[in-house]
């Protein structure tokens, strides 16, 4: 599951970084500072897009919280002309759901791995 969320999330970053990057020429050209802004926000989105992707592997609760705000910024964005955003951020929420449950099969990993260190020094 962890493995899941880590290439979707790196994937859909690629995509991200690539519209918000677009829209902020677009904002720049045309001097409207509210397509600035929103380009701005699909920025922030990226970059937490990109460390709830670092995260995944080793720390996925703290992934779990990254993809959640990336989602409630996502989604609270205003929707005029990036509205692929909102989308973004919904896709966040799901992506911070799969690293939950990433986080308990991590647990359930470990606790495996320590029983069986116990039974295996207990043979001894």
């Amino acid at each position: 599951m962890r493995i899941a969320v880590l290439v979707i999330a790196l994937f859909l970053a690629i995509i991200v970084g690539f519209q918000s990057c677009a829209l902020s020429a677009v904002g720049g050209l045309s001097e409207d500072e509210s397509i600035t802004a929103e380009a701005g926000s699909g920025l922030i989105v990226l970059f937490l897009f990109i460390f709830g992707a670092a995260f995944v592997m080793t720390y996925p609760k703290v992934s779990v919280v990254i993809f959640v705000i990336a989602g409630v910024i996502g989604l609270i964005s205003s929707p005029e002309t990036f509205k692929d955003l909102q989308i973004w951020g919904g896709l966040a929420l799901i992506l911070a759901l799969m690293s939950y449950f990433g986080s308990r099969e991590l647990k359930k990993k470990k606790m495996l791995e320590t029983s069986r260190r116990e039974t295996t020094s207990s043979k001894l």
